[in-house]
C-alpha cells in the first residue's frame, strides 16, 4: 500500500470545499435580483461620440425629467427612452402592446385587468422593477396634493377620482391591487373600452421606489430609469442617452447612444442636417434645407385652438362668449393663416363620428344680440378681456385682427400680453387671463382624448369650465361598446364646447419633420407623432460625394 502524504490531501479537501461552496454562491447570484451585465456609472461623461450614435437637433427645451407635470409632446417623445409602463406603443400601429407586462388577463365583465410583470425587469441600476412599484408610481399621481395635470386619466380606476379629490385618504379603496412581486390587479369603475390605450400614456410610466418620495429630481442629471435608455449626460447643449444593457428587450435595442442638440441656432443644425451629421431634426432653416425629400410631413390627431377662461363673470356665461366670438372673421383666419383651418375640436378620425359644426364665420347681429341678451348692450359695461399669446408674428397677427373685431362692433379694449414662446405654456397654469391659445395633439387615437381634459375634475381644464351635462356625457361614454352611440355622446359633448365658445379651433395641425432615410429606419409615421426609440435602427452605411461619414 502507497503513502499519501498528509498535507496535499488537506488542500485538496479543502479546494474542493471551497469550489463547492462558490458554485452554490454562484448559483444563487444568478437567479438573484440583480443582473450580471452593468450599465457604465451614471456619473460618467463620455466625451467621445459613439461611432453607432442617433443625432437629433431638438433646439431649445423646457423638457423636465418627472412625468408627474409633464404634458409636451416633446417629453411623451424623449420619455419613450427613459421609462416603460405596463404596456407601450407598437412601433408602427400605436396599439398598447406587452411592455413591463408580459401578459395581461380581463375579466369576463370588462372590470378587472391582471397584469403579469416580467421576472427580467430592470432599472439602470440594476434594481427589480416590481408590482409594488407600479402601485407607487401611479399613487403618486392621484396623491391629493400632487395636482398632476393628467391625473384624470386614472380616474377610470376604482375608488382613484375619490382619492385624488381628498374626498378619502384610505389607499385600499383604490383598485389598485399588488398580488405579488410579478401581478398588479387593477378593478375599474366601468368597463372602458379605451383603458390599455391610456397605459400606453406617460404619465402611467414606472419611476424608481427612491423618486416616489421626493419632489425634487425633475432635472437629475444622475436618473434611475427602466426604459430602453438610461440619461448619461446633460449639458447646457446637449442630452446624452445611453442603451440600458438592464432592459428586459436590451438584445433588440439597435444604437447605442442619442445624443440631443440643444443649440438654438437654427441655420447651424440645418447645415449639420444638410451634411448628414444630424439624423433627425425637429429644428430647422427651411429656406436652407437642400434636399426636401426628407421632409416628412403627414396629418395628425391635432387640434390649435383659442380657449376662454369660464371661471368668472362675466366669461363664465355662454352668452358672453359666443357673443364676442361672432363677431370676430373666423373664416378669414382660418383660410389665409393656415393649411388646414377647422371649426372643429377633433380631427376626423372615423366615417362613424358625425358631423359636428362650430363657429364658421362672422355674424355680427346675432353676436351683438347675445351680449345685450347677457346684459352688455353693445358691449357696454364688459371689461376689458386679456388675451395670452406667445410672443411670435402670426399670433400676434391674429390678437390684432380680434382686437379690431371687438373694438369696432362692441367698443371693446382687448389686452394683449405676450409671453416667450418657451415659457407660454407653463404660463397657461397662470390665472391672469382671459383667453388663451394652445395646440393639443391626441394622447390616444380616440375622440375622448381631446374631451375628458374639459370635465369638471380635471387638471388639464385650463378653461375651467364646469358643466354637469357634459361631464355625464363624457362619464357614460366609457362604458357604451356601440361605436356609432358611443360617437354620438362624444360628438353631442364636443358640439356643447364649441356652441358655447369654451373652445374656438383654428385648424389641424399636421407632423412636420425632418429625418434622414438614407440613414436611420424603424421612424413610423403615425397620427399621435410618437416614435419610440427603441425600434429606430442604422441602415446600412452609403458614401456620399464629398462627405466624410464619421458616425
Amino acid at each position: 500500500m502507497k503513502r499519501i502524504a498528509l498535507f496535499p490531501v488537506i488542500l485538496l479537501i479543502i479546494i474542493s470545499i471551497y469550489l463547492f461552496f462558490s458554485c452554490i454562491s454562484m448559483k444563487k447570484e444568478s437567479l438573484s435580483d440583480k443582473p450580471v451585465e452593468q450599465n457604465e456609472s451614471l456619473s460618467d461623461q463620455d466625451e467621445e461620440k459613439d461611432k453607432d450614435e442617433l443625432i437629433i437637433a431638438l433646439g431649445p427645451t423646457t423638457m423636465g425629467l418627472d412625468p408627474l407635470h409633464a404634458f409636451t409632446s416633446v417629453e411623451a417623445q424623449f420619455y419613450t427612452a427613459l421609462y416603460e409602463g405596463l404596456v407601450s406603443y407598437d412601433d408602427t400601429t400605436l396599439y398598447p402592446s406587452p411592455a413591463l407586462a408580459r401578459t395581461w388577463e380581463i375579466s369576463e365583465d370588462s372590470l378587472t385587468y391582471t397584469f403579469y410583470l416580467r421576472e427580467n425587469a430592470y432599472y439602470s441600476n440594476g434594481d427589480l422593477v416590481t408590482a409594488r412599484d407600479v402601485k407607487k408610481s401611479w399613487f403618486r399621481f392621484i396623491d391629493p396634493g400632487a395636482n398632476a395635470e393628467y391625473s384624470i386619466y386614472y380616474d377610470i380606476i376604482k375608488g382613484a377620482k375619490a382619492y385624488r379629490l381628498g374626498q378619502t385618504d384610505d389607499p385600499d379603496s383604490v383598485g389598485i391591487k399588488v398580488m405579488d412581486d410579478f401581478v398588479l390587479k387593477i378593478e375599474l369603475e366601468k368597463p372602458a373600452i379605451h383603458f390599455l390605450y391610456l397605459l400606453c400614456h406617460m404619465s402611467f410610466v414606472v419611476i424608481h421606489p427612491q423618486y416616489t418620495e421626493n419632489e425634487n429630481w425633475n432635472h437629475n442629471r444622475s436618473l434611475i430609469s427602466n426604459g430602453p435608455y438610461y440619461l448619461s449626460g446633460w449639458r447646457d447643449e446637449e442630452i446624452i442617452y445611453k442603451k440600458n444593457n438592464l432592459y428586459w428587450n436590451s438584445q433588440d435595442v439597435a444604437v447605442d447612444t442619442i445624443r440631443v442638440l440643444l443649440s438654438d441656432d437654427r441655420k447651424d443644425a440645418t447645415n449639420r442636417f444638410n451634411d448628414y451629421q444630424i439624423h433627425w431634426s425637429m429644428f430647422w432653416e427651411p429656406d436652407l434645407l437642400k434636399n426636401n425629400s426628407f421632409l416628412v410631413i403627414y396629418p395628425m390627431f391635432a387640434t390649435s385652438y383659442y380657449f376662454f377662461v369660464c371661471s368668472s363673470p362675466p366669461w363664465d356665461d355662454y352668452r358672453v362668449r359666443r357673443g364676442l366670438a361672432l363677431l370676430v372673421p373666423w373664416d378669414k383666419l382660418r383660410s389665409e393663416y393656415f393649411y388646414f383651418g377647422t371649426e372643429k375640436l377633433i380631427p376626423k378620425l372615423s366615417k362613424k363620428y358625425p358631423d359636428v359644426t362650430g363657429i364658421s364665420s362672422t355674424r355680427i347681429e346675432e353676436g351683438m344680440a347675445l351680449l345685450e341678451e347677457a346684459g352688455f348692450p353693445k358691449g357696454e359695461g364688459l371689461p376689458s378681456p386679456v388675451l395670452k399669446i406667445p410672443a411670435e408674428a402670426t399670433s400676434k397677427e391674429i390678437a390684432q385682427i380680434i382686437h379690431d373685431s371687438w373694438k369696432e362692433h362692441a367698443g371693446i379694449n382687448l389686452i394683449v400680453k405676450e409671453v416667450i414662446p418657451d415659457l407660454y405654456f407653463d404660463s397657461l397654469r397662470d390665472e391672469d387671463f382671459t383667453i388663451g391659445t394652445t395646440t393639443w395633439i391626441g394622447d390616444f387615437a380616440d375622440p375622448l382624448t381631446f374631451l375628458e381634459m374639459w370635465t369638471s375634475s380635471s387638471n388639464l381644464n385650463e378653461a375651467r369650465y364646469y358643466n354637469d351635462e357634459f361631464d355625464k356625457l363624457i362619464g357614460d361614454s366609457y362604458s357604451e361598446e356601440e361605436t356609432e352611440k358611443r360617437y354620438e355622446m362624444l360628438a353631442k359633448a364636443e358640439e356643447m364646447l364649441l356652441s358655447q365658445a369654451v373652445i374656438i379651433p383654428l385648424k389641424h395641425n399636421p407632423s412636420i419633420n425632418l429625418v434622414n432615410t438614407d440613414l436611420i429606419e424603424g421612424w413610423y409615421i403615425n397620427l399621435l407623432d410618437i416614435h419610440p426609440f427603441q425600434f429606430i435602427k442604422f441602415k446600412e452605411s452609403k458614401v456620399y460625394p464629398n462627405v466624410v461619414m464619421h458616425f
